[in-house]
């Protein structure tokens, strides 16, 4: 439940970047899809590989520091006083949220690097298009599977900072309202993206007038199609993307603070969308109004001279323990960089690249960059590359629990691709998956609270498995931690579905992802599911109840118009009904 308070990402990996007026997302390619030749590696040698063409890495004579705040990981060469100032403002947006919301849980399960560049010359070699050239942007985000990633220019302009605002909002909403509609996940974003801190009080819900001058110039959009749209949808990119993020704003600063009557029904509304309804019923059900009406206020709304907003007593106590910061040594300056650059979109492959070795040149035992360049390899698809970096990483650095994690997802990706994700019911086990798996094992060892290690672990139950009772313990777990992750429920259900549980496996897809995955996914969701009805159907006939599969393979007809599918299934109908 919200009190006054209140964004969804899907699980792919996803960056997203503000300019001066407008908001960019780009959508990185997911783990394996990068195709590029393969070639064994006998031995890791980092004389042996040659750099390429790379950016320049960052100066030697630079000062870079590590700032560790109570919930946040700072890296900057901005000065300390700066850095500082970052965290504690993100500290006072996280005190906030732990007013305002009721039985949310604000740790995040994965986290958040921060990098705070000095100015706009440091910050140009890590902001570049798909064409390598600098970018105008003031800030970006990027939201990966195994961590955040946020990059600012310390020396721009306030608004840089609600990049950090927005889409820590969104991460925070992923994690505890993951069925919000797209125009209400990003109207909470952008509300709470004027988030200010002046002394012992806390501001939100400004107004935003590069939003009311798009909604005085442009024309709005139908609220009917306002909420059916979906980060798949042509309006969250193409030319009405401007339009739709502030109308989603505004609509959502209406609710919260531009009526009195209308402000009760927010925390009605986000329960009943939590729990599955439709997101125009609920609107009706929750503030007493159709969209008709809503539509109308709405635009008088936005012609007001004034608009409120609201302001919350901090408590500052937190502030008297200041963050611990260290000073960093050059290799994991390198390092670190280079991780901003491997999380990038697009992924700067060669600068990443080039800023690992520079950290193994300085010491050739440090394992996260082995890691690091293991990712790049097996992003690219080169698995035996990867292998022998994450091999590398295990041998200097046995008690590094990513580089098992990694490893493990390596492995299982491989395998995958070399199948083409075929699942054969309670057969045994590939030696690959076991492979992964006791890597996993290793790795939840070390860190027990790594959900990625317990996505990746339920996952190698996937195949040829008979008791996945282990694999749908951990995927539960994970999904439970990250409920935004599409994959990991699809993984789930399929488990579910393996070991016949049809009501478990169907209670993911209604509950979970029909909300907040794509078409895509949900049908293939639904055919797995079919595997479960046939086999159900096959069970029946071996029982001779006719009768009872007829009416199952009815159903499935029903429900499923596939065309290969439906020539199946009317297929053994008609020898079902020969046969009565």
């Amino acid at each position: 439940m919200i009190a006054h308070a209140a964004g969804v990402t899907s699980g792919a990996d996803r960056a997203v970047a503000y300019t001066s007026g407008e908001r960019m997302q780009r959508v990185m390619r997911p783990h394996g899809q990068v195709r590029g030749a393969r070639r064994l590696v006998t031995a890791v040698v980092l004389v042996a590989l040659a750099l390429g063409p790379c950016m320049a890495l960052p100066r030697e004579s630079g000062r870079w520091i590590r700032l560790e705040t109570a919930h946040f990981v700072l890296y900057g060469n901005a000065g300390k006083s700066r850095v500082a100032e970052i965290g504690r403002n993100l500290e006072r947006l996280r005190e906030v949220l732990t007013k305002t919301t009721k039985g949310m849980a604000v740790h995040s399960p994965l986290p958040t690097y921060i990098f705070v560049f000095k100015n706009e010359p440091a910050f140009a070699p890590y902001k570049l298009d798909d064409e390598g050239r600098p970018t105008r942007v003031a800030g970006f985000f990027v939201g990966a599977s195994d961590a955040n990633f946020v990059a600012v220019d310390a020396s721009a302009a306030a608004s840089s900072f609600e990049v950090i605002y927005h889409e820590y909002l969104h991460y925070f909403m992923n994690n505890n309202l993951p069925n919000l509609p797209q125009w209400l996940s990003e109207g909470f974003a952008e509300f709470y993206s004027t988030f200010r801190a002046r002394g012992g009080r806390a501001e939100i819900g400004r107004h935003i007038d590069r939003h009311l001058v798009t909604l005085q110039v442009r024309p709005m959009i139908p609220l009917r199609e306002l909420f059916a749209v979906t980060v798949e949808s042509d309006d969250y990119h193409g030319e009405r993307a401007g339009t739709f993020y502030a109308e989603s704003w505004a609509l959502t600063h209406y609710l919260m603070v531009g009526s009195e009557s209308r402000q009760d029904g927010i925390n009605q509304y986000v329960n009943l969308l939590n729990r599955g309804a439709d997101s125009v019923e609920a609107f009706r059900e929750a503030f007493g109004f159709g969209l008709a009406e809503a539509e109308a206020e709405l635009r008088s709304y936005v012609k007001r001279d004034r608009h409120a907003f609201l302001v919350y007593d901090l408590d500052t106590s937190f502030e008297k323990q200041p963050g611990r910061v260290t000073v960093l040594e050059r290799v994991e300056v390198v390092y670190r960089l280079g991780e901003l650059l491997s999380h990038s979109a697009p992924v700067r492959f060669d600068a990443a690249e080039a800023h690992y070795r520079e950290a193994l040149r300085l010491d050739d035992a440090h394992g996260p960059s082995y890691v690091g360049l293991g990712r790049l390899m097996e992003i690219r698809g080169r698995h035996d590359e990867a292998a022998a970096f994450y091999e590398k990483a295990i041998a200097v650095a046995p008690n590094y629990a990513p580089a098992y994690e990694r490893y493990g997802h390596s492995v299982t990706q491989e395998y995958i691709e070399g199948t083409g994700g075929r699942v054969e019911l309670n057969g045994a086990t590939p030696d690959a998956m076991s492979k992964a798996r006791a890597l996993f094992e290793k790795s939840l060892e070390l860190d027990p609270t790594s959900m990625n290690a317990h996505a990746g672990f339920g996952k190698t139950f996937y195949f040829g498995e008979a008791d996945v009772g282990p694999g749908i313990a951990s995927l539960t777990r994970a999904a439970t931690a990250m409920p935004a992750r599409t994959d990991i429920l699809y993984d789930l259900l399929v488990l579910h579905v393996q070991a016949g549980d049809g009501s478990a496996a169907r209670a993911v897809l209604n509950d979970a992802l029909r909300h907040r995955a794509g078409d895509e996914l949900v049908a293939h969701a639904e055919r797995v599911i079919v595997t479960l009805d046939l086999r159900h159907s096959d069970a029946l006939l071996a029982q001779g109840k006719i009768d009872e599969a007829i009416r199952l393979l009815e159903g499935i007809l029903a429900d499923h118009p596939e065309a290969d599918l439906r020539q199946k299934v009317e297929a053994m109908l008609s020898m079902l009904k020969e046969q009565r």
